[in-house]
């Protein structure tokens, strides 16, 4: 849903999960979930691409033995989760802070 929703669709769905008592602490760990599973997908599409193409210039055009570097791999994947958990949940502090009244007038 996060890739689909701009920032006033998520001012409402922050505005009716506070309406309905969800938890300022929840509404952050429900958006940086959301971000945290982008950053997964994301890194993991990334990552069998990057696999993909090294394979293939290792291979194909520089005739060289190719062994996949896993630790560099899921230091990036785990990285990229954390990166955009983080972004994602601070770029949205506004709209946490604000209260459902104002976020449904705006």
């Amino acid at each position: 849903t996060i890739l689909m929703t701009t920032k006033p669709q998520r001012k409402k769905n922050v505005a009716l999960m506070k309406l309905l008592g969800t938890t300022r602490k929840n509404i952050i760990l429900i958006i940086a979930f959301e971000y945290f599973l982008m950053g997964f997908i994301a890194g993991l599409v990334a990552i069998s691409a990057s696999i993909w193409i090294e394979y293939q210039l290792a291979h194909a055009i520089f005739d060289v033995n190719y062994h996949i570097p896993w630790f560099r791999l899921v230091i990036f994947w785990i990285g990229s989760m954390i990166v955009l958990g983080l972004f994602g949940s601070i770029s949205l502090k506004d709209v946490i802070n604000q209260s459902p009244l104002l976020l449904l007038k705006s």
